[in-house]
Parts: structure tokens; sequence; C-alpha cells
């Protein structure tokens, strides 16, 4: 493997029910807290962290959900919440491999209507080009904005979003 900048695949070697569900939560925050922990003497990246740290500041939490054989409704709901965390914090929650058993269960809660259709790949590699593809659009789509103080004009960045009709449209950032 190889490691891809901004992108966090975690795979998980269980279903996901209300037994385990704050324990995978933890562990993902644990590991995105890790990509950014400093030392606070000398504001240095800690030494064991190191590594995480050269791969960036992670954007996109894919989780690959082959050993996902069932997921019941606590499940759903600290996805929701997770998502919508992430989110808030300019990350993206993207879903890699989900069975058919998972998929029926994620498509009866609606879990593709409030994260996005587009977050949910059926491979690792098709997961990693949308994070990919997202960024890339991200990065790219810009809106000038001038302010009556300002004689020039800034450019900021906008993130791209899916309307409902599929095409694509943007989102003023405030």
């Amino acid at each position: 493997g190889e490691w891809i900048k901004n992108v966090l695949i975690v795979r998980f070697g269980a279903s996901m029910y209300f037994a385990n569900m704050s324990y995978i939560r933890d562990t993902i925050i644990g590991m995105l807290r890790m990509t950014n922990e400093v030392d606070e003497e000398d504001n240095e990246v800690a030494p064991e962290h190191q590594m995480c740290n050269e791969m960036a500041q992670v954007e996109y939490v894919i989780l690959e959900m082959s050993p996902v054989i069932s997921v019941d409704s606590s499940a759903i709901h600290i996805l929701e919440d997770m998502s919508k965390e992430f989110k808030r914090r300019s990350i993206r929650l993207a879903f890699a491999n989900t069975g058919n058993r998972v998929a029926k269960v994620f498509e009866n809660a609606h879990l593709y209507d409030t994260i996005g259709k587009e977050w949910f790949q059926p491979t690792t590699h098709e997961a990693v080009v949308q994070c990919l593809t997202h960024q890339n659009t991200a990065k790219q789509v810009t809106v000038q904005v001038q302010s009556p103080q300002e004689e020039g004009k800034r450019e900021h960045p906008v993130e791209s979003k899916e309307t409902s009709e599929g095409s694509k449209g943007t989102e003023e950032m405030q």
C-alpha cells in the first residue's frame, strides 16, 4: 500500500452495533488527533507521530466495510453524528466495500440521503478517487469577493456541492 495524502482509511473487523460503536468512534477520533499532535513546548511534531504528520491533516475518513455484515440503528445514529461532526471540521466520511445486506440497512435508514450517495463507493480505490476528486474540485472552485473597504479582489475557496438534480452547484463560505 501507499500513503494517500489527507485520506485515512479505517477497517474494523466486526459488525457495527450498539456495543462497539463508541469504541469505533473513539478509535477514529484518536487516529485523527494523532495526525495533528504537536509537542506543546516547542510547537514541533511529537517524534512518535512524525509519519502521521508527514501525511498532512486528514480531510477524508474512509470506512472500509467489507468485514461488516450487520449494522443496527444505534450504529446508524452514530455514523450520522460522526458525519455531521466531521463535516463541521472539514472532514468527509466515506464508505467503501459495503455489502448488500448493510447497503440495504443504509438505504432504509436514509443514510445515503443524509451523507450523500457519492460518499458510498463499491471499492476502496473508488472511494479514494472520490475523495481526491472532491479535494481537487474544492480547491479549483473559487469565488471573487470584494468588500466596500477593499479596492482589490480576493479569492475564497468554495466547496463544490452535488445538487439534487445531479448537477454541480456551489455554496458560498460565510
